[in-house]
């Protein structure tokens, strides 16, 4: 049964799906990895990698590969490469794992799933994925000040509640979080995640022995479950920013 309806479809629809299950299958290892260690094995990208470049010289072999959209891949690499390096990407892991992605998907996927994507748009299909993400990261902020105005009752300082949460300072080291506040000369002041150079551990013993009782902190984020999640949405919904700025403008 499934070797006739193989049979039947385009050979680049073919490659789509396996594209896709690879895809969709070393991500949920990835994002397994990610929340445990927050690290994540190389030949993960590696193979996922090798399954999109078999799978476009397949494509080309055939003569079934778009041109135009293939320019954008090597592009696209390079573009998060220099991400990467200027600290915009923050994790290896998750520079690799879109590299991998834009290797992967040089093309807009092309599987048996109804009437989804809902929106196409000109970008690439690997962008799209990222971009989505991001999306999904931008409402953070809005998800971490609601917490925080129901745990703190309504006692939030700003800019942290819209960054993060606080956690008792005991139970604070050991943890996946990045510390939101430093004492300088005995005063709490907020410190960005990106520059303090104290891990949380260290600013936990810190604060533990000015006797102060609960600090500021902000999640390590795993991006690689993100990106996970990204590309589900990306295969149902589609280019969702580029939807919203069409009915926008």
């Amino acid at each position: 049964m499934v070797l006739r309806i193989l049979g039947n479809m385009p050979v680049s629809q073919i490659l789509d799906i396996i594209r896709v299950a690879a895809a969709l299958s070393v991500l949920a290892y990835a994002s397994i990895s990610d929340l445990k260690t927050r690290r994540v094995n190389n030949y993960a990208w590696v193979a996922l990698a090798a399954v999109g470049v078999i799978a476009l010289f397949v494509q080309i072999a055939f003569r079934e590969a778009d041109w135009f959209y293939l320019m954008f891949t090597p592009l696209l690499v390079i573009v998060i490469y220099f991400l990467y390096r200027f600290r915009l990407i923050y994790g290896g892991a998750d520079a690799k794992a879109l590299i991998a992605l834009a290797i992967t998907f040089p093309f807009w996927p092309s599987v048996p799933l109804g009437a989804f994507p809902l929106w196409r748009s000109f970008f690439p299909f690997a962008y799209v994925i990222l971009a989505n993400s991001v999306l999904m990261l931008s409402l953070l902020p809005l998800l971490f000040l609601a917490y925080n105005l129901v745990n703190l009752r309504g006692k939030v300082e700003f800019p942290h509640c819209l960054l993060g949460f606080k956690i008792p300072t005991a139970t604070a080291r050991g943890r996946f979080l990045w510390p939101l506040e430093k004492l300088d000369d005995g005063k709490r002041r907020y410190v960005s995640s990106l520059r303090t150079k104290l891990g949380l551990d260290e600013t936990a013993v810190e604060f533990a022995a000015a006797g102060i009782e609960r600090i500021w902190v902000t999640p390590k984020i795993p991006f690689i479950v993100v990106l996970n999640i990204g590309l589900i949405v990306s295969l149902f919904c589609g280019d969702i920013i580029s939807k919203i700025i069409s009915l926008l403008v």
